[in-house]
């Protein structure tokens, strides 16, 4: 038997700006749809990596979800979703 559901949670991030170290376009065109990212972070003192795919942009709502779909997050969680919104002004 396995447990499937959806859990959600709002963070907010207190981390030294080295945290990500640096973020390169992977395949298509920079802050477009279908996009996918190549990030390299740090965490728990080792360097990790993930491919992200943009998977919706809704500038009426300054939102940009994003779905994790390489790298070391996919060791824990069988999928990952990220939901950025941007609350300035």
């Amino acid at each position: 038997m396995s447990l499937t559901g959806k859990r959600v949670a709002q963070i907010k991030i207190k981390a030294k700006g080295d945290v990500f170290q640096n973020c390169k376009t992977h395949d298509g065109e920079t802050g477009t749809v279908g996009c996918v990212l190549h990030w390299n972070y740090f965490h728990d003192g080792k360097n990790c990596v993930a491919k992200t795919l943009i998977l919706d942009i809704d500038e009426e709502k300054k939102l940009t979800s994003f779905k994790i779909v390489e790298g070391d997050f996919l060791e824990l969680y069988k999928n990952f979703l990220i939901y950025h919104m941007d609350r300035r002004v």
